[in-house]
């Protein structure tokens, strides 16, 4: 009896280490460093065997908020996005921002010379695409080139006396943004997101200050 209940003793031993890392290897985390059930795992890798898996799309957005040295700029950018694996995301953005800067515009009176300083106020339409791949935890880096399309009144002189008027003048302001951001996880697959992005380019035409904070909210990822 006693070398029975030994036996049974060791195969208890052998298989409890066994069983505790079979549970530990399915405890799988989302994008959002959220837990996985073990029905969704099945079934995002059934939609992975199949190709496209909608699961792993990304959809949110936010805002951009900016004030100083003369300068105001607020605006919103939807993203929409793919995870292409766990830690790497890509994706495209657009973007509406309304921006205004004292002193944008310099002209030259025709008679006295004298150099004249107008303010900018100008609607921004932006398009970019973005990779975002995460570093550490919910810590991430943030690539974002992007081209600000503007549509602004544009002051000149004309007319004898002459006279300030103002005509319409489109141009491109790119941008190359280059940061990082960290995200709050609130959901299994919905996190809030705040980045700091800096722009490698700072184009000639651009009043924009080189660093750009945004906040915003991100589902999928």
């Amino acid at each position: 009896m006693r070398l029975i209940f030994m036996k049974k003793l060791l195969l208890i031993v052998f298989f409890i280490p066994l069983a505790l890392n079979v549970m530990a290897q399915d405890t799988v985390y989302s994008s959002s460093g959220k837990p996985i059930s073990q029905y969704r795992l099945n079934e995002e890798k059934k939609a992975a065997d199949r190709g496209f898996d909608k699961s792993k799309l990304i959809f949110g957005g936010g805002f951009t908020f900016g004030a100083g040295n003369g300068i105001f700029n607020a605006g919103i950018w939807p993203i929409v996005g793919y995870r292409v694996t766990e830690k790497f995301s890509v994706g495209v953005g657009l973007g509406y921002e309304y921006l205004s800067a004292k002193n944008y515009w310099m002209i030259r009176h025709p008679v006295t010379l004298v150099d004249e300083y107008y303010s900018l106020k100008v609607s921004i339409y932006r398009g970019s695409i973005w990779a975002r791949h995460i570093i550490w935890n919910n810590i991430f880096a943030h690539v974002e080139p992007e081209i600000n399309l503007w549509n602004a009144r544009r002051p000149y002189y004309d007319g004898n006396p002459p006279e300030v008027k103002k005509r319409n003048e489109s141009f491109t302001v790119p941008r190359a943004l280059v940061g990082g951001g960290i995200r709050q996880p609130i959901g299994d697959r919905s996190s809030l997101v705040v980045m700091v992005l800096y722009d490698v380019i700072q184009d000639d035409k651009s009043p924009y200050s080189p660093l750009d904070i945004r906040f915003g909210f991100n589902v999928g990822f």
